[in-house]
């Protein structure tokens, strides 16, 4: 497990209260059941809605999620059938720019959420079997769980971030 991210936001995470010790079951389900958890807490909210303190729209945080998912599971999936890489990401400011996240509209998000998370799962099986280890510039080198322990804080954290949002659209 990363000790970097547990430094920078606490354990939990002073934030989302994010428990960075949960079971791989644990976090396994809490991922597949993250469409359904954003869909409850986004009801009956445009996905245009918004928290002052917050840079994106409800819909933005949903994609941002998905692609999050989608990207680290590529990455999983191509380290676990044996490719070499440098590990980069993007900047998430300028995919949300080039994707046009603002202009998605929530179902849309929910939809792309969704469609990532069972290959996601089966991608982390396969790469926690294969006992890969992917080479992080500034996380260090991360096993499948390790990866997993992050992207749910991500994901966990960016469903906190849609809780604020639905306080501050109260339908």
């Amino acid at each position: 497990m990363s000790s970097g991210q547990i430094e920078f936001y606490g354990d939990p995470c002073r934030s989302c209260a994010y428990s960075w010790s949960l079971p791989v079951d644990a976090m396994v389900n809490e991922v597949l059941s993250l469409a359904t958890t954003y869909r409850a807490v986004l009801h009956g909210r445009p996905g245009t809605a918004r928290h002052p303190d917050l840079g994106w729209c409800a819909a933005a945080y949903v994609l941002h999620v998905a692609d999050n998912l989608r990207s680290h599971g590529e990455r999983m999936a191509a380290a676990a059938r044996g490719a070499e890489f440098e590990f980069v990401h993007a900047d998430q400011d300028e995919l949300a720019e080039v994707r046009s996240y603002e202009a998605i509209p929530l179902e849309g998000a929910l939809w792309s959420l969704g469609i990532v998370l069972a290959p996601y799962v089966e991608v982390f099986r396969e790469a926690a079997a294969t006992g890969v280890i992917l080479h992080h510039p500034t996380r260090g080198d991360q096993l499948a769980t390790d990866v997993l322990r992050g992207n749910l804080h991500d994901a966990h954290h960016h469903g906190w971030d849609l809780q604020r949002i639905a306080l501050a659209n109260p339908i």
